[in-house]
């Protein structure tokens, strides 16, 4: 949605208002469309929604930043208010992003001034240092750190290395600590620091992390213990050593989410999600006597989404089910585990397992019920071409729908269709052919409007695609589930509600358009008549047997 994006700069002589009206957006920003206390209903009276974004305040000089509608302009009562509300002096900087551009004007005492008539901040250097962070400006910071700038400078008594790490200013980041900044002074944002250490720390990381532990008056059995501390530390095995090895730290003491309190597992709880179980650190966390322990307390959210994302000691669904857990708890919107798995999936067959064991479970498919949701959470991912990867070699793509892939996919639409889903349900689908979508232009479509029965045998599984093998096993299984091969089907039509799913192979076949109207068991026997194929030949007998 395009938007005005509002930054304004104000300087005034009255500390104690502009601290008010710093406090007053600071309250804004955590509480987005509340309503908004004097002064800011005037100064913000002719807009619609408009979101306070940031807001700082150093010295004298108030920044805050502030989105609303692209339509919505700077009327002169709002300047007034700003006045009236402590700035002598106001800078206004807007982006409209509907249009990309943007403009600058300056007011003092409710008139238009030049820019060079608009005084320069008094800042302290942490200060000066700080308004390089608000800007973004990461190579000028790094500049003047280079330069000489203290690295242990503070704006508001908060470290300015707290501060670019939170703006994720890389350059600034490695300056500061290629400076020899005292981590020291970080240690009450420790957690906040390790975590955004993790993030941005680059080829450093594990050097300010370091130094972080290393730091003076560090309480390493406490660190050990918060969550957002030991998850960036576990990647680096050597360094995870020399912690787990200091007094006072206990390899399996229950980790601590620093934000709600709560206990959340020890660290070889969380060795998937925090290290991707990595044989270099799974060693340290042996030799250090390491135990999988989980929480006392965790919500069926928590356990179900450890299901789903294959993490530690993971409970399966029958277990989760047997222990009391509703395999219909929401775990994103309204979407239970069974329909996250389906929409997340991209071809790991373990998905498809897992899913497999939802539904032998008692997950429940009655949304799948509705035609759309059926269509892009079953048919799409399904017998979408996720099974084939880049070659090295060749660089075209080499086939993995083996065998087992195969039934996995048959099993996995059986126990859908035997749950009560029709099997006569129509699709709307958009074919993109995969083997050009790397080629910078739109790849060749062919669209198709009819039964799923159609799609299959007339489309997706033609000769020739990479799906040829699923072609007869999913044809009889479509039949055996009242599956209509008489249902008229549409092809090389344009289609405005369609799903898009990746076919390959031979392209020529799999566009191959039939006469309007026609069914699928007409179009086979009129290629069959054409030009004889053994799978087609036993899918029109497995079709006519069911007419």
């Amino acid at each position: 949605m395009s938007a005005n994006t509002y930054s304004f700069t104000c300087i005034g002589s009255d500390a104690a208002a502009l601290a008010q009206l710093h406090a007053l957006l600071k309250a804004a920003m955590q509480a987005p469309g509340c309503a908004l206390h004097e002064p800011l209903e005037c100064i913000f009276q002719y807009w619609d929604g408009p979101v306070v974004m940031s807001a700082s305040l150093l010295g004298t000089t108030l920044r805050c930043t502030v989105d609303t509608s692209a339509h919505d302009p700077l009327e002169k009562p709002q300047i007034q208010a700003w006045h009236a509300a402590g700035a002598d002096y106001l800078r206004v900087h807007v982006f409209n992003s509907q249009v990309g551009e943007s403009s600058t004007t300056y007011y003092h005492a409710g008139k238009r001034i030049p820019a060079k008539a608009f005084p320069k901040p008094v800042l302290s250097e942490g200060e000066r240092l700080y308004e390089l962070v608000l800007e973004a400006k990461d190579s000028a910071l790094a500049k003047e750190v280079k330069a000489g700038a203290s690295p242990n400078a503070t704006a508001d008594g908060v470290p300015i290395m707290v501060l670019a790490l939170r703006a994720g200013l890389v350059k600034s980041v490695r300056a500061l600590h290629d400076a020899k900044v005292d981590w020291s002074a970080c240690l009450p944002w420790a957690a906040e620091v390790a975590d955004l250490i993790g993030a941005c720390g680059g080829n450093q990381r594990e050097a300010m992390l370091s130094g972080l532990l290393h730091a003076s008056g560090a309480d390493l059995p406490k660190l050990s213990r918060l969550e957002r501390v030991v998850r960036p530390v576990s990647t680096h095995a050597k360094l995870l050593q020399w912690l787990l090895a200091q007094p006072g730290v206990d390899v399996n003491a229950l980790l601590v989410d620093d934000h709600s309190g709560q206990e959340t597992g020890s660290l070889l709880f969380h060795s998937v999600e925090f290290f991707e179980d990595r044989a270099d650190v799974l060693k340290v966390l042996t030799t250090s006597g390491a135990r999988s322990v989980p929480p006392a307390q965790m919500s069926d959210v928590e356990r179900l989404t450890r299901m789903c994302r294959g993490y530690r000691d993971a409970q399966t669904p029958a277990q989760l089910a047997a222990a009391g857990v509703d395999l219909e708890t929401p775990l994103w919107r309204e979407y239970p585990a069974l329909r996250m798995v389906m929409r997340n999936y991209t071809g790991a067959l373990v998905d498809l397992r897992l899913a497999n064991d939802l539904l032998d479970a008692g997950a429940g498919v009655d949304y799948w019920k509705n035609p759309e949701a059926f269509q892009e959470e079953v048919v799409e991912p399904l017998l979408t071409v996720y099974w084939y990867e880049p070659s090295n070699a060749s660089g075209k793509l080499a086939s993995r729908l083996d065998a087992n892939a195969c039934q996995i996919v048959i099993d996995t639409l059986r126990r859908v269709l035997d749950r009560g889903v029709s099997a006569a349900m129509e699709v709307s689908l958009q074919v993109d052919d995969l083997e050009t979508r790397h080629e910078g232009e739109s790849p060749p479509s062919a669209c198709y409007a009819g039964s799923l029965l159609g799609a299959v045998a007339g489309l997706l599984c033609v000769r020739g695609s990479m799906l040829r093998p699923l072609c007869l096993p999913l044809v009889t299984l479509l039949l055996e589930n009242g599956a209509d091969p008489h249902a008229p089907c549409r092809r090389g039509i344009h289609l405005w509600a369609r799903g898009r799913i990746w076919g390959w192979g031979n392209w020529p076949e799999l566009h191959d358009p039939w006469p309007e109207g026609m069914s699928v068991l007409a179009y086979l026997q009129q290629r069959q008549a054409e030009m004889p194929d053994a799978i087609d030949a036993a899918v029109i007998e497995a079709v006519q047997a069911r007419s």
